[in-house]
C-alpha cells in the first residue's frame, strides 16, 4: 500500500471515531 492509501485509511478511521463520539455525546445529553 502506498502512503496516500495509508493516510486515507487513517483519516477514514479517525472520522468514524469522531462520529461515534458525537453519537455518544448526543445520547448522554438526551
Amino acid at each position: 500500500m502506498g502512503k496516500i492509501e495509508v493516510m486515507k485509511a487513517k483519516w477514514h478511521a479517525l472520522k468514524l471515531k469522531m462520529k461515534r463520539k458525537e453519537q455518544k455525546l448526543e445520547h448522554y445529553i438526551k
